[in-house]
């Protein structure tokens, strides 16, 4: 996924983009994980299946997906009911 900047506002909600650069990747291959600056988990995708089970709990029921795109290589997600600890740095990791 490459690095982009989105702009929100606090209330609001926000797409934050992934989309695999791979040809050939396979989705049962697949991990992308979004963390709040390194720690707090956001949101998980490990071998292709969603992973909500240690997301950290100021994202629960405020993360939207788009799993149908998934098999496309698109992992991105929207962040609703924003927060001003929301608007800091989420970063994605990609493998």
């Amino acid at each position: 996924c490459l690095q982009v900047t989105v702009k929100a506002v606090i209330g609001g909600s926000v797409v934050l983009p992934c989309s695999s650069t791979k040809d050939d990747y396979k989705l049962q291959d697949t991990d992308v994980h979004w963390r709040h600056i390194d720690s707090e988990i956001v949101y998980g995708i490990i071998k292709g299946q969603v992973s909500v089970v240690l997301q950290d709990r100021q994202y629960k029921n405020r993360v939207e997906t788009f799993p149908d795109e998934n098999n496309r290589g698109n992992f991105s997600i929207k962040l609703i009911n924003l927060t001003y600890t929301h608007l800091i740095q989420i970063r994605r990791l990609y493998s």
